[in-house]
């Protein structure tokens, strides 16, 4: 079957929240200690066992060398994968459109992550991403995910992404100084109160997170998303049944 979506991204980096490129590297660079961070909950009338990998974008190699053992682990123990990335359905959205969805995106979190977390042109990044050779980007054919032992991508569209986000708060509207920025230039556009964040990176794609693993016939699955997500979700799982029998150092 012809495979007709463009990969764009893996996860969203909340940038705008932080101060300092620093603060920012911490916020996505890799902690070291994997294990402290596995949370796992369990739905005993569903017979479901839920492990929430909580992942960072940017890491050393031995970092997701520690990753994909634990997939490997549990995989051997019968469970899949459901896993984060947006992409582009190019049957549904051409280039000309896509560079928008691109650029609203900029807008909102003032990076292109489309340019890559270790792209050395890509001047939206802090340079302490971009100037590092010790780093790689998540990489799910490194981290052994593939669709066809089961495995599921569990995330938007770009298109039907900022539609719900549009539809709930308005048009995303760019100007010239947006359209006249390339992409991978650091993005010096004037700030905008009252944008989406939160709904473009979180509400929407965690919703639908925990809706697919009540719903889906999986009975063992491993979450890998971003670690800020796993709170959320974590937590309303919990609200239709689950509960935790392991809690990892980033729920509170």
């Amino acid at each position: 079957m012809k495979n007709n979506s463009l990969p764009l991204f893996i996860g969203l980096l909340f940038l705008t929240l932080f101060t300092g490129c620093a603060r920012i590297a911490l916020n996505i660079i890799t902690d070291k200690d994997i294990d402290e961070h596995v949370t796992q909950m369990e739905h005993k009338d569903l017979g479901k066992s839920v492990v929430f990998l909580p992942i960072v974008h940017i890491g050393e190699p031995e970092y997701y060398d520690g990753i994909r053992y634990m997939i490997d682990s549990l995989r051997a123990s019968g469970y899949v994968t459901y896993y984060e990335s947006i992409r582009a359905d190019t049957t549904r959205t051409n280039r000309q459109e896509l560079d928008t969805l691109i650029r609203k995106v900029r807008k909102i979190t003032r990076v292109n992550i489309d340019g890559g977390y270790v792209n050395e042109n890509n001047k939206s990044l802090p340079r302490v991403l971009r100037k590092s050779n010790k780093w790689m980007m998540q990489d799910y054919e490194y981290l052994g995910v593939n669709d066809s032992l089961g495995d599921k991508r569990v995330d938007y569209d770009i298109a039907e992404l900022m539609d719900s986000v549009e539809y709930v708060n308005g048009e995303i509207i760019l100007d010239d100084c947006d359209f006249n920025t390339p992409l991978n230039d650091k993005y010096q556009c004037p700030k905008h109160k009252g944008l989406p964040q939160n709904d473009l990176i979180h509400t929407f794609r965690n919703n639908r997170v925990a809706k697919e693993v009540m719903t889906s016939d999986d009975k063992k699955i491993i979450i890998i998303y971003g670690k800020d997500h796993a709170n959320w979700i974590c937590y309303k799982l919990k609200r239709t049944g689950f509960e935790f029998t392991r809690k990892g150092k980033v729920i509170y």
